[in-house]
């Protein structure tokens, strides 16, 4: 058996410095339509976090931003997130993604220092009078942090690692894909979510590595009858803390082909491929800019600090009592 392919259904940039590029981001924002609407955060108050929608359908998101810091500390960074970039809605699915291409273009455009740091890859199945009991998800490693196969949320969800743990680099979840968004299709997912891509993000190269890296820790196994798949997580629930154990994993294996359990491969299919080097080509040369001082670095009372913030910034002290702003070839922009 084989998935549909490899799909990026969300992901992360992490942008640094936007207040530099406040006005382009706004002018960004202006000429594609896009409307932000505060989404107040009661536990953390001090990051600002906007949903980011099309003024022709304020009910569909786009993407997420979650802003750090203040404007008198420029270094910060600001967080754009990507959801649902494959929802099966053709007319959603090309609106999230025709802004994502739109994006990427324009950091690129602008040579705005960003980094993709985290993927969502899914792992897609159209099969009918099938559910998530047919598949058996297995992490590679000595962990405790597994969850056991059999512990369903809500009987659509298998969450292959303990949930209880704060912030992993790597988690697997297995879900029903119809039942999540109301499909008239049939489809489960398997997604793994990468969260540590920063550490590999200064190339092409170094983060499909990373990515195949990442994927070597999962087997994914499909069983048309679950009576077989329920014997097979039974005997990978007794021994997952010595599941990368070579004599443990051969007589797994050897288990799991008596019982016609079949692997499924996960890789990288071209159409991933093809959106991640869009992160890594080079487009500056479309775009002029000439850095001035922005709005919150006047503001600053103290001029100590604002010598040391517009060095870091590379904007020369005596422009503070100039005009602010900037200047662009803002037409290179909408090619």
């Amino acid at each position: 058996m084989h998935p549909s392919s490899s799909i990026i259904d969300s992901l992360t940039i992490q942008v640094t410095n936007l207040p530099t590029y406040q006005y382009h981001f706004n002018q960004f924002y202006k000429e594609n339509d896009l409307i932000l609407i505060p989404v107040p955060l009661e536990k953390i108050p001090e990051i600002k976090t906007y949903r980011i929608t099309h003024e022709s359908d304020t009910r569909l998101s786009l993407f997420y931003s979650n802003h750090s810091g203040t404007r008198h500390n420029p270094n910060t960074y600001t967080t754009f997130k990507f959801v649902g970039l494959k929802s099966y809605d053709e007319s959603k699915d090309t609106k999230r993604m025709g802004i994502l291409y739109k994006f990427i273009n324009f950091l690129s455009t602008l040579s705005v220092e960003y980094k993709l740091t985290v993927i969502d890859l899914s792992f897609d199945f159209h099969i009918n009078r099938t559910s998530i009991e047919n598949f058996l998800p297995i992490r590679m490693g000595t962990r405790t942090d597994i969850n056991d196969p059999f512990n369903y949320y809500e009987k659509t969800t298998l969450y292959v690692e303990d949930t209880n743990v704060a912030k992993p680099s790597l988690k697997g979840c297995l879900y029903d894909k119809s039942a999540k968004e109301c499909l008239t299709q049939s489809i489960i997912r398997f997604e793994i979510s990468i969260r540590d891509l920063k550490k590999s993000a200064n190339n092409y190269e170094a983060i499909i590595e990373h990515i195949n890296k990442q994927l070597l820790k999962y087997k994914l196994f499909y069983f048309s009858v679950k009576a077989n798949c329920n014997t097979a997580k039974r005997a990978y629930r007794n021994n997952i803390s010595v599941a990368n154990k070579e004599n443990f994993s051969s007589a797994l294996n050897k288990q799991i082909f008596k019982l016609h359990g079949e692997e499924i491969e996960l890789s990288i299919c071209d159409d991933v491929d093809n959106l991640l080097r869009e992160f890594f080509i080079d487009r500056s040369d479309k775009i002029t800019v000439t850095k001035q001082v922005p709005i919150w670095l006047k503001e600053i009372p103290n001029k100590h600090d604002q010598k040391i913030i517009s060095d870091d910034l590379g904007i020369s002290f005596r422009n503070i009592s100039n005009t602010f702003g900037y200047t662009s070839n803002l037409e290179a922009l909408q090619k």
